[in-house]
């Protein structure tokens, strides 16, 4: 479930070195489980296992393609 959302946002440019690592803040949380009333998770419902999240970033191209993470 993907709870419908209305907050501001602020552009920021980040530059991340070759083959390092960046951690973004975000107040919304994922979750595997029921559905939450908490309109900032999001929810799978589905065990934390053998699931594949797909997302995309906006970045320039070449990198602004869709990126997918297997748990």
């Amino acid at each position: 479930m993907q709870p419908t959302l209305d907050i501001p946002i602020n552009a920021t440019t980040v530059t991340v070195p070759v083959a390092g690592t960046l951690a973004l803040a975000s107040p919304v949380r994922l979750r595997f489980g029921a559905p939450s009333r908490d309109g900032l998770v999001w929810s799978i419902a589905h065990v934390p296992a053998g699931v594949e999240l797909t997302f995309t970033l906006d970045l320039p191209a070449p990198f602004d393609q869709p990126f997918t993470a297997r748990l």
